[in-house]
């Protein structure tokens, strides 16, 4: 009997696993980078880009576009009285933001924050598996590969978290707005140049 459990809490396991770690990385969207998403400074030093709202809030970027790799200022504000909620500095241009359901979901790179768009904290998470990708050489980075030369940004995650509150969220698809080398990238896949 107790053979026979475990069996099943093994399966069990392995269903999860497979479910909301495994599958999701075969459910990227990637777009190219096209070769005018570079790496040229510009004259001007400062770009305001806006990268996801609803609402009461906006997300917005201000980029250093003096200087490779383009450090840039990711920002919470709300709406109604232009307050700064959450503000947070990258030494690159690699953003990538999205809100859904009151939380911002946003990355530098690979690297991601989930923030409460009402009063700028984060939101604590016991646990929380994604295949968001970020800027990658490749569109299935979970895979060996050889490298083309090309660079990839992701434009969509599956997300799966467990808030420390209670919430619990599975398989939660969030598309993004992102910037990356001077380029503004849609979840559509288009790609247009910031300056």
């Amino acid at each position: 009997m107790i053979v026979r459990i475990s069996g099943f809490v093994g399966l069990a396991i392995l269903c999860v696993i497979g479910a909301y770690v495994v599958r999701p990385q075969f459910e990227r969207t990637s777009v190219v980078l096209p070769g005018f998403c570079g790496t040229s400074a510009h004259a001007s030093a400062y770009r305001r880009v806006a990268l996801a709202y609803d609402g009461a809030v906006q997300v917005v970027a201000n980029i250093d576009a003096s200087r490779a790799p383009f450090a840039a200022t990711a920002l919470l504000v709300r709406k109604s009285d232009a307050k700064v909620l959450w503000r947070k500095t990258y030494g690159n241009d690699l953003i990538s933001a999205a809100i859904a359901d009151g939380i911002l979901y946003i990355y530098n790179d690979k690297l991601a924050d989930w923030i409460d768009v009402r009063t700028g904290l984060p939101v604590p998470m016991v646990m929380t598996v994604d295949n968001f990708g970020g800027l990658s050489s490749t569109n299935l980075p979970v895979l060996p590969h050889r490298e083309t030369g090309r660079w990839y940004m992701e434009t969509g995650a599956v997300i799966s978290s467990w808030r420390r509150q209670g919430g619990l969220d599975l398989h939660r698809r969030v598309w993004f707005n992102s910037t990356a080398f001077n380029c503004f990238v849609d979840p559509a896949g288009r790609v247009r140049r910031l300056w």
